[in-house]
């Protein structure tokens, strides 16, 4: 008997999010006015439409050599094409996990294991440091893009309000970093904390969050999480080429909505973009759909309208554009992929009765 490595479609999952999307479509063109939100859409350029799911492919392709670089220093002889090939089957893959930026590393990890020659422990490893270079080369970005809508910006109350608070998150999350890597400990007792409160109340309710949150699956997470912490302070340097190859996955994502921004005529200055995508990734963190569904979009178009005061027919069809662009699309690249390396099991009927006998 074989071993088998596939990996089942949660169709639930993408119904979820399709289903969130469909809603939140509908809430905001009924919001807004049907007319207003076809105006916009109707003088779309068509050729900038591509040029969106473009830059979406070379964000994936970008990110994906950040993952390369660091695990080739481990497997040298990896498989270059492959490994992309699975890649972007992983990030397809990720796209239906809940919280993607918390859990997604391990589905990556697999997805990169099953088709390659990297041992998935070291490769899991691998992709939580990446996906911290990630975060790192985000607030490079959303620093370049704070400086500007201070120096720039408009200065309303609610814009210092958005500015301050992105500071407090910045803060907290140097200050865990800077204790994630000397004092480890203190950064444990929290978590171990908070997901035992949750675990006692939502849990309780929603089994999925409480197989989530066991004292297993926290240590487990805490370990690897910590442990490319400790691997990126022992080895600096050879992580600056994941480094740059993160940045530009990055300048690509914000690409991505400038691009979506001129396809629909609408002028945003370039350091409102840089602020807005990265603000916007933090959302995706704590959403509770697959890929940030219903907390991307709303964050992305609010900040547009306040920093750029862009017609919200217009910040809402941008917001739209963007999100085919980088989750569906992505997801449609990622299924794909996956097929190709035949990782995805799809329930066939005669699948189904031979494997019963």
């Amino acid at each position: 008997m074989t071993e088998d490595r596939s990996i089942g479609v949660d169709w639930v999952r993408i119904a979820e999010g399709a289903a969130v999307t469909v809603l939140l479509v509908v809430l905001f063109t009924v919001a807004v006015g049907p007319s207003r939100v076809e105006a916009v859409v109707a003088r779309a350029n068509h050729a900038l439409v591509l040029v969106t799911l473009a830059a979406a492919v070379l964000w994936l392709l970008a990110w994906g050599e950040t993952l390369y670089l660091l695990l080739e220093i481990h497997w040298p002889d990896l498989d270059a094409t492959r490994f992309r090939v699975a890649f972007l089957g992983g990030m397809g893959a990720r796209g239906l996990v809940p919280g993607g930026s918390v859990s997604g590393p391990a589905v990556m990890a697999y997805v990169v294991a099953t088709s390659t020659d990297a041992e998935t422990e070291g490769g899991v490893a691998m992709a939580y440091l990446a996906e911290f270079i990630y975060w790192l080369a985000s607030v490079l970005v959303l620093v370049v893009g704070f400086v500007g809508v201070l120096a720039y910006g408009s200065t309303t109350g609610e814009v210092y309000t958005v500015v301050l608070s992105v500071l407090g998150v910045l803060t907290v999350g140097a200050l865990g970093v800077g204790l994630a890597v000397h004092r480890p400990p203190l950064v444990e007792w929290p978590v171990r904390r908070g997901a035992a409160a949750v675990r006692g109340t939502v849990g309780r309710r929603i089994p999925r969050v409480e197989a989530a949150l066991s004292p297993e699956a926290v240590d487990e997470r805490l370990d690897r999480f910590l442990g490319s912490f400790a691997t990126l302070a022992e080895r600096p340097r050879e992580a600056l080429p994941a480094f740059g190859a993160a940045l530009l996955g990055w300048v690509a994502n914000v690409f991505v909505l400038a691009a979506a921004l001129a396809a629909l005529e609408v002028q945003v200055p370039t350091y409102v973009v840089l602020f807005v995508v990265p603000v916007a990734g933090f959302a995706r963190v704590v959403s509770l759909l697959p890929g940030g569904v219903g907390g991307v979009g709303p964050v992305m178009g609010s900040l547009l309208v306040l920093l750029a005061e862009v017609e919200v027919a217009a910040a809402g069809a941008a917001v739209l554009l963007y999100r085919l662009a980088t989750f569906w699309f992505r997801l449609g690249i990622g299924g794909a992929c996956l097929l190709g390396l035949g990782l995805v099991q799809v329930p066939v009927p005669e699948r189904a009765e031979a494997d019963a006998e």
